[in-house]
């Protein structure tokens, strides 16, 4: 490892960070493996270990059998050093879970709500929520629009468009750490990493394509980058115009069967033609699954640049899902090493 100079404080720091990411690739560490894996002196990583042993971020897990000489000291992370709230907000519900450092679940529930104005109730759940768990110290929330910086913009036509400012109004109650995302950047974030693992396979391309009563929205990602455009409006293909109105508002009309399914085969061609994924899946409440067949042979039959369709159901744990995985971040506090 190339050698890291920098004032003390801030050399601590990134040592530290480097411990604690090996500690928690490893699942547990002795000293000697934290050492062969960051490089670091087993002086310097018996000092920051005893720091973190005694501020509660590690624990020790007990001796290594013995394989001649003296015994090693095994540590792991403390993952109930502080937990993180994931909310998804969906069309009349949110969704929650308070997770821990390793991403485990300790507590996850549901609530009804009548409209996306209706942060109160969001605010109160979360306060509910710091009533039994004192160690919450980041929130990261799902939402169906466009993010800005106090929240997010919401809408089936352009100009219908409002501001919900979900975000400003949660840090001005509680004063903690927040990160938003796009709901369908998050389920496309999440389903993405699970296809990549499932099927063993390098970065990809790929376009997670969701139909609500809120409207039409996409997360796309190509060669493993969540793309977001300039100003975060990559993505909203419901305001494609198509004939003399928007995606958003013709895919929500009483469609017969055949203009339902052209319609959303020709979204899918035109994404093909800019983007070329791999995979387009297909999803969201109101998506009307028993067309998937006709869909999926009808756009083969007829587009030469092919790409695998795939359709989701319960894509609400995606999004839930993907939030978790980007707000962690914010419990787990880790250095960033820039090469120059």
């Amino acid at each position: 490892m190339r050698q890291i100079t920098g004032k003390p404080t801030e050399l601590k720091n990134v040592n530290t960070s480097l411990i604690m990411k090996s500690i928690r690739t490893r699942g547990s560490a002795t000293r000697g493996e934290i050492s062969n894996d960051t490089g670091l002196s087993h002086t310097t990583v018996r000092a920051i270990l005893t720091d973190l042993l005694d501020m509660n971020e590690i624990l020790s897990v007990g001796l290594d059998i013995s394989s001649g000489g003296r015994r090693a000291e095994r540590y792991e992370v403390n993952p109930n050093k502080r937990y993180l709230i994931a909310i998804s907000i969906e069309e009349n519900k949110i969704i929650y879970r308070v997770v821990n450092t390793l991403g485990e679940v300790i507590e996850e529930d549901n609530i009804i709500i009548n409209s996306l104005n209706n942060i109160s109730v969001i605010i109160k759940a979360i306060d509910n929520l710091y009533k039994v768990h004192h160690n919450i110290e980041g929130i990261g929330i799902s939402v169906p629009g466009v993010i800005t910086e106090d929240g997010y913009l919401t809408g089936i036509r352009m100009e219908e468009w409002k501001e919900i400012k979900i975000k400003k109004l949660i840090k001005e109650k509680f004063n903690i750490p927040i990160v938003i995302e796009n709901d369908i950047n998050s389920a496309a974030i999440a389903f993405y990493n699970d296809y990549i693992e499932k099927n063993n396979c390098g970065p990809i391309s790929l376009v997670y394509i969701s139909f609500s009563s809120l409207g039409v929205g996409s997360g796309i990602i190509v060669n493993g980058n969540v793309i977001k455009g300039d100003n975060g409006y990559a993505g909203e293909i419901g305001f494609i115009p198509v004939e003399d109105t928007y995606l958003n508002v013709k895919i929500l009309n009483s469609l017969k069967e055949y203009e339902y399914c052209s319609t959303i085969i020709n979204t899918i061609k035109t994404i093909s033609a800019v983007i070329n994924p791999s995979v387009v899946v297909l999803g969201g409440s109101s998506f009307r699954y028993n067309l998937r067949d006709e869909i999926i042979n009808r756009y083969n039959r007829e587009f030469k640049i092919k790409t695998k369709i795939l359709v989701k159901e319960n894509e609400g744990n995606y999004s839930l899902e993907g939030i978790k995985e980007k707000a962690l971040c914010l419990i787990n506090k880790e250095v960033k090493l820039i090469k120059n």
